[in-house]
């Protein structure tokens, strides 16, 4: 790991998925599926995979 911020950072992004997600489906009563897609984009995953690409491309 290039700094200990990214592992709370990853598992701040995961809990934020699942309580999206389980929100989704509860609250708003929708497909699981479409619950899981709506919560990957919006948890943070997307920046953190960006982060990581972009942290890769200068090496």
């Amino acid at each position: 790991m290039a700094f200990p911020g990214v592992v709370f950072f990853l598992v701040l992004a995961v809990l934020q998925f699942f309580i999206i997600a389980d929100g989704l489906v509860s609250w708003f009563r929708i497909d699981w599926l479409l619950a899981v897609h709506c919560a990957a984009l919006l948890s943070g995953l997307p920046l953190f995979a960006s982060f990581h690409l972009m942290n890769g491309s200068r090496s």
